[in-house]
C-alpha cells in the first residue's frame, strides 16, 4: 500500500522489485486525494500490468482501507489543515496544526499487519524536534524502528531538504527489535566502491534480522 500514491511512480517500481525477487499474487492499494494524479495512476498501472486498486479519499480520514502487509510512502511534508480530525490520532499537536507526515506514519501503523513493514521517505532532520516525541512514544509502543538512513546529502539543494529512509515494522507475529538498529547514509551511486560495500552490509543486517 501508498497512502500518498501520487502518479503511481513508487508503488510500480516497488511491486515489479517484488515480482522480479520472486513474490507472487501481489495486490496493491494506492490513496490520494488528487484525482488527476490518480488518473495518471490508473493509466500507468494498467500500462505495466499492476494489480492496483486506487482510491481517491485523504488518507487520514475514516474508511475501509484494508490493512497491509507492506506499507510504503513518500510522505508529503508540512502541516495537516483539518484539526478536528487530527484530533482523532495520537500524535497530533497540542496546539496548532499537526504535522501530516506523523500523523501518516501513525495512520500506516494502524493500518499494517501483525509484523508488518512501514518504510518511508521522512526529512532527514524529523526526529531533531521536540515536536517529534509523541510520534516516537507512539512507534514505541506500537512497533520497531528498525532503520534509518540518509539519503546522501548530494543529492538535495540544501540541508533542509535531505531525505531519510525511516524502516518500521508493526508489533506482532514474530517481529522484534533488530539488533543493531540500522543506520547510516546510502553513499551516492556512483562511488561504487562504497556502495557495494553499504548494500553488503544492509544484506547482512537484513539476513540477521528478518
Amino acid at each position: 500500500m501508498d497512502l500518498c500514491v501520487g502518479t503511481g511512480n513508487l508503488a510500480a517500481v516497488v511491486i515489479n522489485a517484488l515480482k522480479n525477487n520472486g513474490f507472487k499474487n501481489i495486490h496493491g492499494f494506492g490513496i490520494d486525494n488528487d484525482d488527476t494524479l490518480l488518473t495518471i495512476a490508473s493509466i500507468e498501472s494498467q500500462l505495466c500490468d499492476l494489480d492496483l486498486n486506487l482510491y481517491h479519499q485523504d488518507a487520514l480520514d475514516k474508511s475501509l482501507i484494508p490493512q497491509a502487509d507492506v506499507i510504503v510512502s513518500d510522505l508529503p511534508v508540512g502541516w495537516y489543515p483539518l484539526d478536528e480530525r487530527a484530533e482523532g490520532y495520537e500524535t497530533h499537536a497540542k496546539e496548532g496544526h499537526s504535522f501530516v507526515h506523523f500523523l501518516l506514519i501513525e495512520k500506516a501503523l494502524n493500518n499494517l499487519k501483525e509484523g508488518g513493514i512501514g518504510m518511508f521517505l521522512i526529512p532527514s532532520s524529523m526526529f531533531e524536534s521536540k515536536e517529534s516525541l509523541p510520534l516516537l512514544k507512539f512507534i514505541q509502543k506500537n512497533g520497531y524502528l528498525q532503520s534509518l538512513i540518509n539519503l546522501p546529502g548530494a543529492m538535495f539543494a540544501s540541508k533542509k531538504s535531505e531525505k531519510a529512509i525511516l524502516i518500521l515494522q508493526k508489533k506482532g507475529a514474530k517481529s522484534k527489535q533488530a539488533n543493531p538498529v540500522l543506520l547510516g547514509e546510502f553513499p551516492l551511486v556512483k562511488d561504487t566502491k562504497n556502495f557495494e560495500k553499504f548494500m553488503a552490509e544492509v544484506a547482512v543486517w537484513k539476513e540477521k534480522n528478518f
